[in-house]
C-alpha cells in the first residue's frame, strides 16, 4: 500500500507536559499487533490485515470492532494520543472512538472526527488524553478497544496504521520515514542508497546534502539541488525525515543516523526495522 501522510493537532484544552516517554499501545502489524478483532462484533470476517496496518471494509459498521485484554499498561505522564488511520472510500461513520479500561473496569472515551483523517491517505491526529473521568486510573490500564463507537448504525470504511500514546505535543513521527520508500518499516539498501545520494550531492566540487521537494516524480517526493550553495538558508514545502535540524540539507550526522536504522537486526540477520518513537531525535526509534 502506498501511503502519503498528513498531520492534525487537536488541541481542545490545555495540556501538561510531562516527562519525555511515549508507549506504543498498538502497531497493527501482522504478526505482532496487541489487539485482536473483537468476537462477535460486525468486524468478524470484515478485517484485512496487512504487514502493518489494518483495513475495515465489507458489512463492517460503526462498532468498537478491534481491542487488547489483559494489558499492563502504565500511562502514568502521558498526556497525549496520536492515532496514524486514513478514511477509505465507503466511510460513513462520523467518529473514531478509543476507550480504554482500567484494573476497577472505569472507561475513559476518547472520541474525535473522521472527517481529520484523509480519504485514502495516512494522516497523524493526536488529541489531548485528559481530562480524565474521576477515579479512573492511567497507571493501571488492562484493555482498549477502537473502531466508530456505536451499537453498529452506519459503515465503518477506515485502515487503522498505529497508536500512540506521548509526553508531549511534539515532535510527532513522520509516517513513515522518508527513505522508506515502500512503506514497510524497515530500511533496505536500495532506500540508504538513496538517501547516500542526497547525501552526496554536490553544487561544483562542494559536497552540500541540498535537496528540494521535487516537482515531478520521484520515489521519495524530494530531488537533489545542485544548483544550492553550501550554507545557504532555504525554506522547503517538507522536509526530509532525515533532515532532523530541517535545514534542508542531510548532514552526516543525519546520514548516519539513517544508517543506524538501516543497520537494526535480530540475531544475526539484519532486517532495517524501525517503529514510531515519538521522543527522539527524529521521531523513530530501532525495531519493531
Amino acid at each position: 500500500m502506498v501511503r502519503f501522510r498528513a498531520f492534525f493537532l487537536c488541541f481542545p484544552c490545555c495540556a501538561v507536559l510531562a516527562s519525555a516517554q511515549s508507549i506504543n499501545v498498538e502497531n497493527f502489524n501482522n504478526p505482532g499487533a496487541t489487539g485482536a478483532v473483537i468476537l462477535g462484533s460486525s468486524w468478524v470476517n470484515n478485517v484485512t490485515r496487512g504487514p502493518d496496518a489494518i483495513t475495515v471494509a465489507g458489512t463492517a459498521l460503526d462498532v468498537n470492532g478491534w481491542g487488547a485484554s489483559g494489558q499492563s499498561l502504565n500511562a502514568t505522564g502521558m498526556a497525549f494520543v496520536t492515532i496514524f488511520a486514513q478514511q477509505d472510500v465507503g466511510n460513513v461513520a462520523p467518529s473514531l472512538v478509543l476507550q480504554f479500561e482500567d484494573a476497577q473496569l472505569r472507561t475513559h472515551t476518547l472520541s474525535v472526527s473522521t472527517a481529520l483523517f484523509a480519504l485514502g491517505t495516512l494522516t497523524a491526529v493526536q488529541l489531548p488524553l485528559g481530562p480524565l473521568p474521576a477515579g479512573f486510573n492511567l497507571a493501571q490500564i488492562t484493555g482498549w478497544t477502537i473502531g466508530g463507537g456505536t451499537n453498529g448504525i452506519v459503515a465503518f470504511r477506515m485502515t487503522l496504521d498505529h497508536l500512540t500514546l506521548s509526553a508531549t505535543a511534539a515532535p510527532v513521527a513522520r509516517l513513515p520515514h522518508s527513505a522508506d520508500t515502500n512503506r514497510d518499516f524497515r530500511l533496505s539498501i536500495a532506500e540508504l542508497s538513496r538517501l547516500i545520494q542526497l547525501y552526496a550531492t554536490r553544487q561544483d566540487t562542494t559536497r552540500t546534502g541540498a535537496y528540494a521537494v521535487a516537482t515531478t516524480a520521484t520515489e521519495d517526493g524530494f530531488t537533489q539541488d545542485l544548483a544550492r550553495a553550501s550554507g545557504a538558508v532555504v525554506t522547503l514545502a517538507r522536509y526530509h525525515s532525515a533532515d532532523t535540524n530541517n535545514d534542508g540539507t542531510i548532514s552526516l550526522v543525519e546520514l548516519t543516523r539513517g544508517i543506524e536504522l538501516y543497520n537494526y537486526r535480530v540475531g544475526t540477520e539484519r532486517t532495517g526495522q524501525y517503529h514510531i518513537e515519538a521522543d527522539t531525535e527524529d521521531g523513530f526509534a530501532l525495531g519493531p
